[in-house]
């Protein structure tokens, strides 16, 4: 907050718009300006090494070193490119004797010295950017076309245009050094690869011009844009087409340069807002913002080859150096400086995430008018997001609904031809791939298209000018509904002989119908006795007796044919009632995607739990901390100390300010979250305690644990209600609600009670899972609830107040940690090795199944869900893992 980022300025005469570092020498920059002067300065002395007055006509408007061809006194030669149409080579080593005019060169010294231009070549416009390639000795220029040159020939070697108006900026990639980007003033980003004929790769349509950009130096692949609406933008160069990865705020004007870090973690910009703006990689927020009074608009930002300083040029004729971390001392540390720094950021990450710390840690002074449209601009966001909001909720089906920003950063996608996974990093030949379809093969393509769609109904064959194989595709089909249907197609023997002929058969005399059916056949009809009545034919379940047309002998005996043919009419209507009764049909749930990753435990993380309002989130751990969350974005709240063994148990109390916590060490806790502090111990559990649950609508809490009992208290006065003893093994979970029965347990003896809380005692005990129940899950708005074990149809779901069995939960067959569910009718299911499954209820159907993906440093062994929970709205799923982080899911 009071740290002083500003070291000291160079001038450098009008205004600095081109600048450009020397990757051979740490502290030397090359400036130039809008009087065709050139200028490379030593930053640590702050002298000029080389100062040229008027090496161009006009404005120079972009700069870049060369260190592929060796000058006389070292390896540094600089090309200057301007508006005059000429791109210039200087001996960048060059300096005259030391002293206060060390490589000063005036215009009559100048030629005396020989300080001329090693090389010169003319373009065909004036220049607006310059690359050089850092293996070869080629460069590229940027005006209404790229044009690529060679240092030996004066004479660009390729010339590439797709319709630009003007091109703004262009770089080489850092790594694969025959990939360009290039962006354009009709909005566009393009991409060029030098070996491929045409050298275009594709091309994407920005709502706004980007003014600069920048490839990341350690991650090639990712491409940094600066825009003129106010924003910055990076790109996967793979995938353009998929919209932005990262969007980057704060600036109040169009953005005019950017900059990487050489580490690839920080990102550096200036624009028209006369501000510095420094990011981390992974933020869309500025972590530093730097001013001075008298700084214009910046025209360039750089940073140092040590990463440690910025390097900014405005257009008032200055030359700025800050500390790339405003905070860091500059000159040599000492060993007690050092430790008291790393300590000094040590509690700055532990307590970053208090409201307090967090707002003194953000806050930056900025100048009154940057404040002012600061404030401006939200409003002006803030109602354009309500209005999106607004028309995204009230879209009808089947109407298209506004994109996301991300996404909204490309409006068209432009490919000269199929670039799949960016071709150009497999460092292979691209001959074949690298032509356009010719003009004859388009033709012949629209023309069989066109008799397809006017002269379908002539029955021509097509199949020799399409390649499509119609009888083949027909016979395949046909084989495949027979592979799949046969088995179904007719019923089995004695139901078709009940069923009676079908077809166009006109049904017989019943003696001639008795005379054509076989014996066997017959028998398994009418039965001739008890025994074999029973044995002839198998029906489901489900039918009543009478539907089957089984009949004792005696029965049989005095039976006729009309009779005979009324229960053929009752079999047929139990068939079809029975298949009505089992095609069910699921309701539609969209599917759902990771949204945010939380890391900041540092052991497994066991239980989670929602607040009532829905602003915030608590969760615990192995590492004996429960810390809450900010459900909107994700960060630390607070961390509340005081288990001495892994938290196992969280529950939030929707009548009273009261967080309840319960672990290992037998402690069960109630945290006041007005002040932040234990104010009840609730003791009588012989053991750890596993699990906990608030009464939705009375005073009381309750616990369960590894003493096989359940525990009801008085959350107020710390007094046990009720002991429910009766499991034979731990009791792994527990869950209320506010109707019979009122509390539900489940334990590891494969039982789940169901309990009378009036009476203290068992209504009903479920013995139909065959391993430890681990898991329960209460409906908040059905009057049923879900339970989890091992082994298979490890998911049932049972019907209150009685428990009736409705139906399984089949296909995830691990171990079933933690079950959740939302009012929308999702069941969420995640198991012991990482699987996790979303189920439709009502049905017991799945309809996504995905597993966690342990983080970067975790074992494969850490993939593992331990909890979950859905937020009030039932639209976003939080998970705790064996990874020891918090996982956010949305619906997509």
């Amino acid at each position: 907050m009071f740290a002083k980022p500003f070291i000291g300025s160079i001038e450098c005469g009008d205004g600095v718009y081109g600048m450009a570092r020397d990757s051979s020498r740490l502290g030397v920059v090359a400036t130039s300006g809008a009087l065709g002067e050139v200028a490379v300065h030593d930053i640590p002395t702050r002298q000029p090494l080389l100062n040229i007055p008027n090496a161009h006509h006009g404005i120079v408007s972009s700069l870049t070193f060369s260190h592929t061809a060796k000058s006389n006194r070292g390896d540094s030669r600089l090309l200057s490119a301007g508006v005059d149409k000429s791109v210039k080579m200087w001996d960048a080593n060059y300096s005259t004797d030391a002293g206060d005019n060390a490589g000063f060169i005036d215009e009559d010294v100048a030629e005396k010295h020989s300080q001329k231009p090693l090389r010169v070549w003319s373009a065909n416009a004036g220049i607006n950017s310059i690359t050089h390639n850092r293996l070869h000795p080629t460069f590229a220029t940027a005006s209404n076309a790229i044009q690529l040159w060679e240092e030996a020939r004066t004479e660009p070697i390729e010339t590439y245009k797709w319709g630009h108006d003007n091109i703004s900026a262009l770089k080489f990639s850092p790594t694969e050094h025959s990939i360009m980007a290039a962006a354009g003033s009709d909005r566009s980003v393009s991409l060029w690869d030098t070996r491929v004929n045409g050298g275009s790769i594709g091309r994407i349509m920005t709502p706004f011009k980007m003014n600069d950009l920048s490839f990341n130096p350690i991650l090639p692949t990712l491409l940094l844009t600066a825009g003129e609406d106010h924003n910055l933008y990076t790109w996967d160069i793979r995938n353009l087409g998929n919209g932005a990865l990262q969007i980057y705020k704060d600036h109040v004007a169009a953005v005019t340069t950017c900059d990487w870090s050489p580490t690839g973690q920080q990102i550096a910009s200036g624009g028209w807002d006369r501000t510095v703006r420094v990011f981390d990689k992974n933020h869309g927020r500025s972590s530093d913002c730097y001013h001075t009074k008298r700084m214009q608009r910046l025209m360039n930002v750089q940073f140092s080859l040590d990463s440690k300083y910025i390097l900014t040029g405005s257009d008032d004729g200055n030359l700025r150096m800050w500390k790339s971390r405003a905070s860091d001392k500059i000159g040599q540390i000492d060993g007690r400086e050092r430790d008291k720094m790393n300590y000094r950021d040590s509690l700055r990450q532990r307590w970053g995430g208090v409201g307090e710390v967090r707002k003194v840690e953000r806050r930056r002074n900025t100048p009154k008018a940057i404040r002012n449209a600061s404030s401006a601009k939200k409003t002006m966001v803030d109602a354009q997001r309500a209005k999106e909001e607004n028309i995204r909720t009230h879209t009808k089906a089947g109407q298209a609904k506004p994109k996301s920003e991300k996404k909204r950063a490309v409006n068209i996608i432009q490919y000269a031809f199929e670039y799949l996974n960016c071709a150009c990093y497999r460092r292979t030949t691209m001959a074949a791939s690298s032509q356009l379809p010719s003009l004859n093969e388009l033709i012949n393509k629209n023309l069989k298209r066109g008799r397809e769609l006017f002269y379908a109904d002539l029955d021509l064959d097509l199949s020799a000018e399409t390649g499509v194989n119609e009888a083949g595709n027909k016979a395949k089909l046909a084989s495949k509904i027979a592979d799949e249907y046969t088995a179904a197609q007719n019923l089995p023997p004695s139901l078709a002989a009940q069923a009676g002929p079908r077809g166009k058969k006109t049904r017989k005399a019943d003696g001639a119908e008795a005379g054509e059916v076989s014996q066997p056949t017959q028998r398994a009809i009418e039965g001739s006795t008890q025994q074999d009545a029973h044995d002839s034919l198998i029906l489901h379940k489900s039918f009543p007796k009478g539907a089957s047309g089984v009949r004792s002998g005696s029965e049989s005996a005095s039976m006729s044919a009309p009779s005979t043919s009324a229960s053929t009419t009752r079999l047929s209507q139990q068939l079809i009632n029975l298949k009505t009764q089992t095609q069910a049909k699921p309701d539609y749930h969209p599917q759902w995607k990771l949204m945010r990753v939380i890391s900041g435990h540092l052991g497994w993380v066991r239980c989670a739990a929602v607040e009532p309002d829905n602003n915030w989130f608590a969760t615990g751990a192995g590492d004996r901390v429960i810390k809450i969350w900010d459900m909107a974005s994700g960060e630390l709240k607070l961390s509340l100390t005081g288990h001495i063994s892994t938290v196992r148990g969280l529950a939030i109390s929707n009548r009273h300010p009261y967080l309840f916590s319960c672990g290992e060490d037998k402690l069960v806790k109630c945290w006041d979250l007005e002040a932040n502090k234990v104010i009840r111990h609730y003791h009588g559990h012989l053991s750890g305690v596993y699990s906990m649950a608030v009464h939705p609508t009375l005073d009381l809490l309750v616990t369960s644990g590894r003493d096989s009992v359940a525990r009801v208290w008085d959350m107020r006065t710390k007094a046990p209600v009720h002991v429910l003893a009766g499991h034979k093994g731990t009791v792994g979970c527990v869950a209320t609600q506010d109707s019979d029965p009122q509390i539900i347990t489940g334990s590891m003896d494969s039982t789940v009670k169901l309990w009378d809380l009036a009476a203290g005692k068992a209504m009903t005990t479920l013995t139909h899972h065959k391993k430890s129940v681990r898991s329960l899950a209460v409906h908040p708005t059905e009057y049923s609830f879900a339970s989890g074990s091992a082994g298979g149809n490890n998911i049932k779901k049972w019907k209150c107040p009685e428990g009736q069995f409705v139906h399984n939960f089949s296909g995830h067959d691990s171990i079933i940690n933690s079950l959740a569910v939302n009012p929308d009718g999702v069941l969420f299911s995640g198991a012991d090795n990482g699987s996790m499954t979303f189920w439709d209820y009502k049905t017991g159907l799945p309809f996504q199944s995905m597993s966690d993906i342990p983080q970067p440093g975790s074992l494969d062994a850490e993939a593992g869900i331990f909890c979950s929970t859905f937020d009030q709205t039932g639209s976003r799923l939080i998970t705790g893992c064996a990874d020891k982080t918090i996982k956010m899911y949305k619906e997509v």
